[in-house]
């Protein structure tokens, strides 16, 4: 508690002192640490309030223990955490009034285990010694507490700005993505509406000047025929092409019916074998997991003519223990794996896609050769957005 240079004269409660009092020390210390991590979880004002009383508490069952045991030995230590505690989680304020009350338990403990009397100048040198080293003490604790708070507001301040920024890219992208869709959408709807209906007027008019020629038996009629079968090919292109950007009511037949013209249309433009597989009786409800699943098979397969050179390529969607599993495989050239993300713009196209939809795109390079890119959904993503009822 203090050092005392007057007298060495043994406390009549020696006998408290040793292992036994040291045993109780340390699990008196024991639990006060567990109550006061557990203070740390409550709510702010309660957490205030607790505080104080856990810290008055302690520093009296401190008090106590110094007046039960010998007057020599020294308890400042001691007295410092309840203080300390108080400073960081009650104020400065009440931890100056526990450094006061600390110094008057440990006057009147000596006082009253029987110290010898000491003269007014060495008990105020002492007494100031003591709460200077408090003062000090909270001093340090406070300022660090302080700095503390405001490097937790400020990396919580910055947290909160990163969230928000993230969450407007999120969002930005996201309009990003509806906005060319919705140009695709309206594109498709104009070359169906428009130029597919031009053309038919044209073919039209080209089958009848054909008839009309070979009613003349003019030579003339060979050459009309073959520009009216022309535009008739471009026609039907065209509508083709239409269908592919026009992705709006889309359900699984939807679906299936886009892969299968997509796959048609591959074959006829490339000469690679393009199969479509999927699990018969797949219930999928939500309108944008539909259309993103297509977008992803449709830049896949472009993706694997343009730069894989393969001659055959599959698609299929099944359902595999709750996750609807779209895969698009070809046997070409594969992909380099190393690069994580991927370069591709066209790759991380369909990353996010994936990722709108609560889902995972993956790559992979099978035994066999080739390139397989999977995306990956949970079923209960397919019926968030109810559009039909119908299967494939």
């Amino acid at each position: 508690m203090k050092i005392n240079f007057l007298s060495t004269k043994a406390n009549p409660r020696d006998n408290l002192t040793g292992t036994g009092l040291d045993s109780f020390g340390n699990d008196v210390d024991g639990q006060l640490i567990n109550l006061m991590q557990r203070l740390i979880t409550q709510p702010k004002g309660m957490r205030k309030l607790l505080s104080g009383l856990l810290s008055m508490a302690t520093l009296c069952l401190i008090g106590l223990i110094d007046y039960w045991a010998d007057y020599r030995l020294l308890f400042t230590v001691l007295y410092v955490l309840p203080i300390g505690f108080a400073t960081i989680y009650v104020g400065r304020t009440y931890a100056m009034v526990l450094a006061v009350l600390s110094v008057v338990f440990w006057n009147v403990g000596d006082i009253w285990a029987g110290a010898p009397p000491e003269s007014n100048a060495i008990r105020l040198w002492n007494d100031g010694i003591v709460f200077a080293l408090f003062l000090i003490v909270i001093h340090l604790l406070d300022a660090l507490h302080k700095t503390l708070v405001g490097l937790e507001d400020t990396v919580e301040a910055r947290t909160q700005a990163l969230r928000e920024e993230m969450q407007e890219r999120q969002y930005l992208e996201h309009e990003t993505l509806d906005l060319s869709e919705r140009e695709r959408q309206a594109f498709g709807h104009e070359l169906h509406d428009v130029v597919c209906q031009d053309l038919t007027s044209i073919a039209i008019a080209g089958h009848m000047l054909t008839k009309k020629l070979q009613a003349k038996e003019m030579v003339e009629a060979r050459d009309a025929h073959e520009i009216a079968g022309m535009v008739d090919h471009a026609l039907t292109k065209a509508r083709s092409v239409a269908r592919g950007f026009f992705t709006a009511g889309f359900d699984v037949m939807g679906l299936a019916e886009a892969l299968r013209e997509t796959a048609r249309n591959v074959e006829e433009r490339t000469g690679v074998i393009c199969e479509v597989k999927w699990q018969e009786n797949l219930v999928i409800l939500n309108e944008d997991v539909v259309m993103h699943f297509f977008r992803i098979a449709q830049e896949a397969i472009q993706n694997a003519v343009k730069h894989a050179e393969p001659s055959q390529i599959e698609v299929s969607l099944r359902r595999i223990d709750g996750i609807v599993r779209l895969a698009i495989e070809d046997n070409g050239n594969g992909l380099p794996l190393a690069t994580k993300p991927p370069k591709g713009l066209g790759l991380r196209i369909m990353a996010y896609r994936a990722g709108i939809i609560g889902g995972e795109l993956k790559i992979e390079n099978p035994p066999t050769g080739g390139t397989r890119i999977i995306c990956s959904i949970p079923v209960e993503k397919l019926s968030q957005k109810s559009v039909s009822n119908r299967v494939l």
